[in-house]
């Protein structure tokens, strides 16, 4: 392809999407959500997060015949924002009207990485060893729950090969706690 014609192509790409911040309430989400439930705890540490350092990513809408917006992505970003009680949300206003919604969710999803286990074992030991900060600061920064934190600190002292099973996916966090508390004779 030319670059004259390649050039053309981003250009229009990049007016296909505009960011406004929009009223929450015109906002609508059937067959947006792609999950078999919303996940109460995700919301409840996107609210933490989004209330210290607002929200990082805005959701992705489309504008519908009647004036309202269809939610394209960011099922649990906008839940958090109606948990916290704010009137609009900044949002990528999607001009694209062909590709169903429940296509895009699932390509929101399956293409987002979440970090592993180990990587968030790494970043909280990061945070407490070499920036030196307490529990409820990472908390605080990460918008997570005590638990969540406490979990990850936890791990580095389970049994090496109960750490090395949950570790490598073949036992949750809730089994390797369990093993753990198991005395041996």
């Amino acid at each position: 392809m030319e670059k004259g014609k390649d050039r053309d192509k981003n250009a229009l790409f990049k007016s296909e999407i505009q960011i406004l911040d929009i009223p929450v309430e015109l906002i609508h989400t059937e067959g947006q959500s792609v999950r078999a439930m919303q996940d109460d705890d995700h919301v409840i540490e996107l609210a933490m997060s989004i209330s210290k350092h607002g929200l990082l990513e805005p959701i992705v809408v489309r504008k519908r015949e009647d004036g309202l917006y269809q939610l394209l992505a960011g099922f649990h970003r906008l839940a958090a924002h109606f948990r916290l009680n704010k009137k609009t949300i900044p949002s990528c206003v999607y001009k694209n009207q062909e590709t169903p919604v429940k296509a895009i969710a699932l390509i929101e999803n399956i293409i987002r990485r979440d970090m592993s286990l180990g990587e968030e074992v790494e970043a909280v030991k990061m945070l407490t060893e070499v920036e030196e900060l307490s529990p409820s600061s990472i908390c605080d920064l990460l918008g997570k729950s005590r638990d969540w934190v406490m979990k990850r600190i936890s791990i580095p002292n389970l049994p090496e090969d109960v750490k090395d099973e949950l570790l490598e996916g073949r036992i949750s966090l809730k089994v390797a706690e369990i093993i753990s508390g198991i005395k041996e004779d």
